[in-house]
């Protein structure tokens, strides 16, 4: 069942400070112009009524409509439950829609800023990179280089079934998408967890330098064809020693097609196309014996090992039928360097093995499909030392600012709603003509000037204009006299012109 989304992504040209900074003055507008919209409905709800309405008086607290959070806080003392549940439903209803849009227009930092967030959006984009060719058989030391690239293939989700013909820059955060990739070598993998093996040190008098007839029980755990001529077979041993132990080792083990199998001594060349067959193990020897020569070196000695574990990748190569035909940019695992290849899971994880043993740490020991990872990343940093550049369109992860989308149907609804409020009142619904009710403080301002003067006739039921009160208005004062009883009251003094003066007397 597909699931509503919660997120919608911008476009990634815009920044999350920008966008929540727009997005506070969008909130404050909204509940800016809501305020007014229901301020305005309401005056015109009342003064629809009036007009209407055939009593010769009606109450003013029927035709207040608050215009902001002050005017709602000032009708507050004047509400009790005789008024009726109509009247106090008129009062309470514009005034809780007028508190919401206050407090949320004082949040509206707050809301902006856990309404977005940044987040990456996968487009297709030009990403430059290096091709990789058949002229290189070794690389060493490239441990930064084969870390980054192992992250980056993690990161990217590159399956574990192919080896690249181009690696990306890794520092772009490209993302693996089968459709744009089209690899000339695939890979079926088989794992072998860590599992416990009884491994007996034999020394190495012999100097054979055959790990097999050093570390007795080794070869039970490798299929008998890596043993035959057509198998080149490799190792390497890295660990820390302490006085006549090694207190921890990670020997490796790598056999693979050997590559004179696919020399060709008429052309005297090495072909990259035959099917290829790899395994590789790390073994894990805890307190093995060790031996010191007469020269100095530190060999294997004899004896039982405390205790040993092993992890193993068996994986099949083959060209893929579907690879354009290009014989130059293409992976090269027919290295005739194969003790390179061995010695590079060496260089990649002894610093670690080292620390952790001396330290006291659980050994980190890696998965079959860690080990072949390191020869992904091991072959495509490898290939690619001509360093020719190339640019291909792959996924790549944009950061990109997102909105929550409730937020967002909470701000369109409130637009709407709002839209067709105004549209509604100020468009549709018309006051019939000669039918006025002061809305703004200046209007009753008007009306009160009006009636201390003296004018009894309500100009706004004659039909009369408002503007013809704003002269006097403009001159007009509040100001306190005292009746003859000396008791102080306020009144209003109107500035009149001068031919009107003595028509009006406050």
């Amino acid at each position: 069942m597909a699931t509503f989304p919660l997120w919608v992504f911008l476009p990634t040209s815009w920044d999350i400070g920008n966008v929540r900074a727009i997005l506070a003055l969008i909130i404050n507008s909204l509940c800016v112009l809501g305020i007014w919209v229901v301020a305005y409905s309401g005056w015109k709800v009342g003064a629809m009524r009036l007009a209407q309405s055939r009593k010769a008086s009606t109450s003013l607290l029927s035709l207040f409509s608050p215009a902001g959070l002050g005017d709602v806080l000032g009708v507050v003392p004047l509400l009790r439950i005789s008024m009726g549940f109509k009247l106090l439903a008129q009062l309470l209803i514009p005034g809780a829609i007028i508190a919401i849009l206050s407090a949320v227009a004082i949040a509206s930092a707050p809301i902006a800023r856990y309404s977005t967030r940044v987040g990456v959006q996968v487009q297709q984009t030009l990403v430059p990179g290096t091709l990789s060719s058949v002229f290189h058989s070794s690389l060493l030391g490239a441990v930064v280089k084969w870390n980054t690239t192992i992250e980056r293939f993690n990161s990217a989700g590159l399956p574990l079934d192919q080896l690249v013909d181009f690696l990306p820059d890794n520092t772009v955060d490209w993302k693996y998408t089968e459709s744009e990739w089209n690899s000339s070598w695939s890979a079926s993998c088989q794992w072998t967890e860590r599992t416990a093996i009884e491994l007996y040190a034999m020394g190495n008098a012999s100097a054979t330098g055959r790990i097999w007839d050093e570390i007795q029980g080794l070869d039970a755990v490798f299929p008998s064809e890596v043993f035959g001529r057509g198998y080149a077979r490799s190792y390497v041993a890295p660990g820390p020693f302490r006085g006549d132990l090694f207190p921890d080792k990670m020997l490796f083990v790598l056999a693979q097609t050997h590559p004179n199998v696919s020399y060709n001594a008429t052309t005297e060349d090495y072909s990259n196309f035959l099917p290829f067959h790899l395994t590789v193990a790390a073994f894990h020897l805890k307190n093995t014996p060790a031996n010191f020569t007469s020269d100095g070196d530190v060999t294997w000695g004899t004896g039982p090992i405390e205790g040993s574990w092993y992890t193993m990748a068996r994986c099949n190569l083959e060209r893929t039928a579907s690879r354009t035909p290009d014989k130059l940019h293409i992976a090269h695992p027919w290295t005739w360097d194969y003790i390179s290849t061995v010695e590079a899971f060496g260089d990649y994880y002894r610093a670690p093995l080292t620390e952790q043993s001396f330290r006291g740490e659980p050994i980190y020991h890696p998965s079959g499909a860690e080990l072949f990872r390191l020869y992904q990343a091991y072959l495509a940093t490898k290939d690619i030392q001509d360093y020719e550049a190339a640019a291909r369109a792959i996924s790549v992860a944009v950061p990109a600012v997102e909105l929550s989308v409730p937020v967002l149907v909470v701000f369109l609804a409130h637009l709407a709603a709002i839209g067709l409020a105004a549209f509604w009142f100020v468009v549709v619904r018309r006051l019939p003509p000669g039918a006025a009710v002061p809305r703004t403080k200046v209007e009753w301002m008007a009306q009160g000037m009006r009636e201390s003067s003296g004018r009894e006739v309500d100009m706004a039921y004659l039909g009369a204009s408002w503007g013809e009160l704003w002269a006097d208005f403009r001159e007009a004062k509040l100001v306190t006299v005292r009746d003859p009883s000396r008791r102080s009251y306020n009144t209003i003094q109107l500035g009149l012109r001068e031919e009107e003066r003595g028509v009006v007397d406050c």
